[in-house]
């Protein structure tokens, strides 16, 4: 990997908040890094916050970001399967990809657990303020197996809906 499309893979690693302000102190100084993976990580909402607020908001160059597999809006402890969810680092993230420096392309939530209750700041404050800045994340946005409901349904479709047509 060259220096243009750098890319830091820490997928399966078991990180804890002592890593992930590691990790987010490097994406300060790190602006070359395109692709993130953390995918199965345990990356919680607490450290999804502290990640994206003091990380991601001031790294520009991440273009890829993957957090599939981490329980991002209810912790990461395995007996937490139906807990009230805990959606701080998902609004995190929200205004990470609202941002006006964000370059976020790719960004991977498959199996995040997230719920309504966590997609609802990803869509309103995350999705929508890039749509108007011009800057969705354009490639792809995996939202599979994340526990959602019709309200997330309904949330997906107008958001769809009131999507400007390609090429407009």
């Amino acid at each position: 990997v060259g220096p243009r499309d750098a890319a830091l893979s820490l997928a399966r690693e078991r990180l804890d908040a002592d890593d992930v302000a590691l990790l987010a102190t490097s994406l300060v100084r790190h602006p070359t890094l395109r692709t993130l993976d953390l995918r199965d990580s345990r990356v919680g909402p607490r450290e999804l916050r502290y990640l994206a607020q003091r990380g991601l908001a001031v790294n520009g160059s991440v273009t890829r970001l993957d957090l599939s597999l981490n329980r991002v809006a209810e912790g990461h402890d395995d007996d937490a399967i139906f807990r009230e969810r805990a959606v701080e680092g998902v609004a995190a993230l929200a205004r990470v990809l609202a941002a006006p420096a964000s370059r976020l392309a790719t960004l991977g939530l498959a199996w995040c657990q997230l719920g309504s209750d966590g997609l609802a700041p990803l869509v309103a404050d995350g999705l929508c303020a890039a749509r108007r800045r011009g800057s969705l994340p354009r490639e792809s946005l995996a939202l599979s197996h994340t526990c959602l409901d019709d309200r997330a349904a309904l949330l997906l479709a107008r958001f769809f809906e009131t999507a400007p047509a390609r090429g407009a």
